[in-house]
């Protein structure tokens, strides 16, 4: 096969990624990484460091509340919140409890970007070294979902893996020559 350019169109990006295997390593990890989850959810039950601030208003914009005041502690977008929030509050409904909770939200944080920075990785690293290395790209995928300075953030609810994913996906986009969309990620 072909090695992909940088430049070439979306749809050609998107084809070149071993999918099936990145998205299996993906899953996996993540599938290994939820005992770790349910240990800092036993060991840890209030918010840690900088949660203290990110969870009550997460759990205002989790219960529908977007008209308190925006904490000004916080020096971060709405970002986080404005993705976890709707996907707690839908899960809260279907099963009729409240699941807007530290343990929660940290769990929707991790299981959301945590296979999301890998399958942006193992896409950067193809878009970068070509179709030739897909092995190799999924191992950097894995090497760098596990690099211990962010791997720690994916089991608590902070903006650090969500704007990890998002600016690597942007830098993604941009190498693909679709720089409208890399400026509204």
């Amino acid at each position: 096969m072909a090695t992909l350019s940088p430049n070439a169109p979306a749809s050609a990006a998107m084809t070149s990624v071993p999918l099936f295997g990145s998205v299996a390593t993906a899953v996996a990890v993540s599938a290994a990484a939820l005992p770790v989850f349910a240990a800092v959810a036993a060991v840890v039950k209030d918010p840690y460091m900088d949660e203290v601030f990110h969870v009550p208003q997460a759990v205002r914009y989790c219960h529908g509340d977007f008209a308190s005041p925006y904490d000004p502690k916080l020096t971060t977008p709405p970002g986080l919140y404005l993705l976890t929030a709707p996907l707690l509050a839908a899960l809260s409904a279907m099963t009729g409890q409240d699941l807007c909770t530290t343990a929660w939200l940290r769990l929707a944080n991790g299981g959301v970007f945590l296979p999301c920075t890998m399958l942006v990785v193992a896409a950067l690293a193809e878009a970068v070294h070509g179709r030739q290395n897909a092995a190799a790209a999924v191992q950097t995928a894995v090497a760098v979902a596990l690099f211990p300075v962010s791997f720690f953030f994916h089991f608590l609810y902070y903006t650090d893996s969500g704007s990890t994913c998002l600016v690597l996906l942007a830098h993604l986009l941009s190498l693909r020559d679709q720089h409208l969309l890399s400026a509204a990620v």
